[in-house]
């Protein structure tokens, strides 16, 4: 009887610790967003973010005219995102807050700082 009990407390434990790994697993982020920086050098206006959990949550920055540059860091807390990347050779800070299903915030560059604006790519789940 004893064994049984003991049993039904690790399994209860083992649910419970699971249950805290994923409520830490943020998605709110995860897949693609189209991302403008009127401001920007012609080359850095548009592009695509794209974010993943698979080893804590990354993102890279997809330009339009081809280039990609991963972040350096990311954090998504109380809804404000903050990103470092390094773009032309130059630190980069990114601090966007999500509102509205939208992103919006600003980008600090040694050129400044300038407004960026993104948002959610809802693929198409019929050509799967």
């Amino acid at each position: 009887m004893k064994f049984l009990f003991g049993i039904a407390l690790m399994l209860i434990g083992l649910t419970a610790i699971c249950q805290v790994k994923n409520e830490n697993k943020d998605n709110t982020l995860i897949g693609k967003w189209i991302f403008e920086v009127s401001t920007a050098p012609t080359n850095f206006q548009k592009g695509e973010i794209v974010f993943n959990n698979k080893e804590g949550l990354k993102g890279a920055f997809m330009f339009s005219d081809g280039q990609i540059r991963e972040s350096q860091s990311v954090d998504f807390k109380n809804d404000t995102l903050t990103m470092n990347a390094i773009v032309v050779n130059e630190q980069v800070c990114i601090v966007m807050v999500l509102k509205d299903g939208k992103l919006k915030g600003t980008v600090n560059s040694p050129e400044g700082e300038m407004p960026i604006v993104a948002e959610r790519i809802i693929e198409d789940q019929s050509s799967r």
